[in-house]
């Protein structure tokens, strides 16, 4: 089973729109992300 599941719209219409957007740099933006905030 995968570690990360991407929505239906996701594959459908920003890949296809977008091809040179590749899975793994969502995967590596979410495990490693440059900033983040907690919220309250």
């Amino acid at each position: 089973m995968e570690k990360y599941r991407f929505a239906p719209y996701y594959k459908c219409k920003i890949l296809r729109k977008c091809p040179y957007i590749q899975r793994d740099w969502c995967i590596k933006i979410i495990e490693n992300p440059l900033n983040s905030k907690d919220k309250k």
